[in-house]
Formats: structure tokens, C-alpha cells, sequence
């Protein structure tokens, strides 16, 4: 599968299997490690709705780091794009920012980062955050979730040959 001109199965070295995060708890957590650092929107308790990144069982506030500046270039450019209650202006920003802020985001949060100390204030702890949905979606949208899903829909249109 590809997606312009770049495979969507590319990977990179954020997604390095020896990559260690200094985040507690990360190292053997089976859906957030250092390597998957989903985007999504979430409310801290008592806080409003902002764009932020799994890690752990945590989430690392975005708009957060770009007021501590610890994000530039292309990464700050995204992740300032994705400050709102959704993050559909980030996403309109095209491929290469969102791996800038990927990768500057593996940075601050690998083993070894020298801003440790101003970062960890940041996270917070997923289990009193409150996510919410991270698009808005303008219309109808469908997509395969499987070969399963797309032969089912196949044998609606063409019993004989789905």
C-alpha cells in the first residue's frame, strides 16, 4: 500500500525495536513503547481538550511543549497546526511535518534526551484523561478494515466472484 509516493508500511528509526524511553513504565508496554507514539486529543482532569501523544501510561501535552519550546521547524510548525480540539489542520499539513514531529517527539522522549527534567512535568497520567474523538470527519467515509470486510462487500455486489 502506498500513500503518495511513500510506502505506508515504511519504517523508519522511531521505530527502532532497541529504542528506549525514559518515560516509567514504557518498556514493556504492549501498546504504547517508544516505537508507537499515537496522536490523538484528550483533556487532563480538569483541564480542556488539547492534542497530545501516548507514551506509556501517559500522554505528553503538545501545546505544552511548544510553550516550553521544545519543539521547532517542521515538528513545531505540526504540532502548533494540531493545538486545537482536533487535528485535522495537522493532518492537512502533508506527510513531511508529521514525521518531523514524530521524530523530534522520539527524541525528547528516548533515553539519553537532556531535557528530561522539563518534559516530564508534561505528561500526564492517561487513566484521569478523558480522549476524544481526534477528527472531525465532513462526510460519509468507509474503508476496508480486512480481506474479510472486503469480501463480504464483494459477495453483496458479486455473489458468483466476490
Amino acid at each position: 500500500m502506498t500513500h503518495g509516493h511513500e510506502p505506508l508500511d515504511a519504517l523508519d528509526h522511531t521505530h527502532d525495536p532497541a529504542l528506549r524511553s525514559w518515560v516509567p513504565g514504557t518498556a514493556c508496554h504492549v501498546d504504547f513503547p517508544i516505537q508507537n507514539l499515537p496522536l490523538g486529543i484528550f483533556s487532563p482532569a480538569q483541564g480542556t481538550p488539547r492534542a497530545g501523544v501516548a507514551i506509556g501510561d501517559s500522554i505528553l501535552d503538545l501545546p505544552a511543549l511548544l510553550s516550553a519550546n521544545l519543539l521547532s521547524g517542521e515538528a513545531g510548525i505540526a504540532a502548533e497546526a494540531a493545538a486545537g480540539t482536533c487535528l485535522n489542520a495537522m493532518l492537512a499539513l502533508g506527510p513531511a511535518p508529521r514525521r518531523a514531529l514524530r521524530e523530534a517527539l522520539s527524541e525528547l522522549l528516548t533515553e539519553g534526551c537532556t531535557d528530561r527534567d522539563r518534559i516530564a512535568p508534561l505528561l500526564h497520567e492517561a487513566a484521569l484523561c478523558t480522549l476524544h474523538l481526534p477528527a472531525q470527519i465532513g462526510d460519509y467515509t468507509d474503508f476496508y478494515v480486512g480481506i474479510h470486510h472486503a469480501e463480504n462487500i464483494g459477495k453483496q455486489f458479486r455473489p458468483d466472484n466476490p
